[in-house]
């Protein structure tokens, strides 16, 4: 969780900070223009991660980040350009992170967030 924060700050969310108490039953991590989720999982984001993004900003109305560990489905990065969510791979053991989605591609290429 810490390594996907420290990511948001180095490009340009200073205020982010890990969800805890309530919050954390919402999201994972908060700034003042980002929410996002952090799915540290053997796998692929799948459409339902996508939806609950989705979802979460919908009702917020901040921008999506979703950090996944794990590679991504056709259809999960299809629907999160759709709705404007940036799925972002982490590999926490080289300290990389790879864009999934066209959304995700500036925030990937150390484009500030803000």
């Amino acid at each position: 969780m810490e390594f996907c924060r420290d990511w948001m700050i180095y490009l340009g969310e200073q205020d982010t900070v890990v969800a805890s108490g309530g919050a954390a039953a919402v999201c994972d991590l908060y700034s003042s223009h980002y929410v996002g989720l952090v799915e540290n999982a053997i796998g692929n984001i799948e459409v339902p991660l996508v939806e609950r993004a989705a979802s979460l900003v919908a009702s917020d109305g901040r921008l999506g980040l979703v950090f996944h560990s794990g590679g991504c489905l056709p259809a999960a990065a299809e629907l999160a350009d759709t709705c404007g969510i940036a799925l972002i791979t982490f590999d926490g053991l080289n300290g990389a992170i790879e864009a999934r989605n066209q959304v995700a591609v500036p925030i990937c290429r150390f484009e500030q967030l803000s």
